[in-house]
């Protein structure tokens, strides 16, 4: 079974689901993952999300993934509104046991 295969000047790849994907390059993932990432297909969502998006728009490329989850990483957006760690700023101090529950 071919995985790939060319429709006028244009790659495609079949999915697993059957559906075929368009192969991107470079410079069109980059402004696809930006339009999805903070446009109307949902808002500055996660790694997994993004990618999962980006396979049900209809895209593919090689390294989706990992382009995915660095351009997650690299948006200020994202960073500033994550969760938020809620760590002590200061180490927490061990407690002796008890005497009556001493070993």
């Amino acid at each position: 079974m071919k995985r790939y295969f060319i429709d006028g000047s244009t790659l495609y790849r079949k999915g697993f689901n059957g559906k075929t994907l368009k192969y991107l390059g470079k410079s069109e993932a980059q402004q696809v993952m930006q339009e999805i990432h903070a446009g109307e297909c949902g808002e500055h969502q996660g790694m997994k999300r993004l990618y999962q998006q980006l396979l049900s728009v209809g895209y593919y490329w090689p390294t989706m993934k990992n382009d995915a989850y660095n351009f997650v990483k690299r948006c200020h957006m994202c960073q500033v509104h994550a969760n938020l760690s809620h760590k002590p700023p200061t180490l927490l101090q061990d407690m002796r046991t008890p005497w009556p529950f001493h070993t």
